[in-house]
């Protein structure tokens, strides 16, 4: 028996989600305040707390040291509520609020790291975030493989992008890991603002992005981005992806294959990290896969300095 949500539910959550964005998207564009906004997102459930935890998050970037603890503790808190599917207290529940939830929960230390100390992290934080991305990509490739886990087609969407953007974090993670980089730069996750904020796409280019490679400029310089990725799953083979300047595209499910047949590359990316941590007999093919898969990668994007 399939778990696919009514189609009354589906309607009724996709009106709710667009409502929930609209209110995050007033204060991006700073029609609000932050204490405006907070209180607004608890009437959209599950959705509403992992939006109150992206614009937390958002807030801590432009806050002073000590306030950006604070809001990341905040952000904590709401992602965790956004797990939460059990609440019968406004709003709808639907699975997309979880792994979102998930992999903003898993990226927090970094996040810490990078907002509040203003330092990139440790090859013993970068190791363990590889870890995680590597076993929460695998929960992704899991309802993926599973037709009847898939739900709506907004969360079809939605598991294939975030494994386009845990796959490219993968490789990139990985090789800085093996160059012993990641102190001197390290490619992250946008915030929400970066991904949703503005004009997404004007003039046929897209201004947003998915990735940002952090670095200091100078030796008294804050960190800042100095490369910055949009990530596509897929496109049509006569379709030409456009960007806008200083951006560079990269069409996962494309770009990244190993061979011709290698049917979606994304989830193959994560599920070989897995293998490569986790299975001695097998590592060393799953190594050469992303080795292969790496430099595939390196020939789009630009190298840091």
């Amino acid at each position: 028996m399939s778990n696919a949500p009514s189609t009354e539910y589906v309607v009724e959550f996709e009106r709710e989600r667009h409502e929930a964005h609209l209110v995050a998207q007033r204060y991006v564009k700073g029609e609000t305040t932050v204490e405006q906004t907070l209180p607004e997102l608890q009437g959209f459930g599950s959705y509403g707390q992992y939006l109150s935890g992206e614009l937390q998050v958002v807030h801590a970037i432009t806050s002073r040291e000590e306030v950006a603890s604070d809001l990341l503790s905040q952000a904590e808190a709401s992602f965790l509520q956004g797990l939460d599917l059990t609440s019968e207290e406004g709003g709808l529940r639907e699975v997309r609020s979880v792994p979102k939830s998930q992999f903003r929960l898993l990226q927090l230390p970094i996040l810490r790291r990078l907002i509040v100390e203003d330092r990139l992290p440790t090859l013993e934080l970068a190791a363990s975030y590889y870890t995680g991305l590597a076993r929460f990509g695998g929960s992704l490739a899991v309802i993926n493989r599973d037709p009847d886990n898939k739900g709506t087609n907004g969360n079809r969407r939605m598991v294939n992008h975030l494994m386009s953007t845990v796959a490219a974090s993968i490789l990139l993670t990985r090789e800085g890991l093996k160059d012993r980089s990641t102190e001197e730069y390290f490619t992250f996750p946008t915030d929400f603002t970066e991904v949703n904020g503005g004009n997404c796409r004007t003039k046929g280019r897209y201004f947003a992005y998915d990735l940002a490679t952090h670095a200091r400029p100078g030796e008294d310089s804050h960190l800042e981005p100095v490369r910055k990725i949009h990530l596509v799953s897929n496109i049509a083979p006569d379709r030409e992806l456009k960007v806008a300047e200083g951006l560079v595209a990269v069409v996962v499910n494309r770009d990244l294959k190993f061979k011709e047949n290698d049917d979606l590359p994304s989830r193959n990316i994560i599920e070989e990290a897995g293998v490569e941590l986790s299975d001695p007999f097998k590592a060393e093919a799953a190594a050469a896969k992303l080795d292969k898969r790496q430099d595939k990668l390196d020939a789009i994007i630009p190298v840091v300095h």
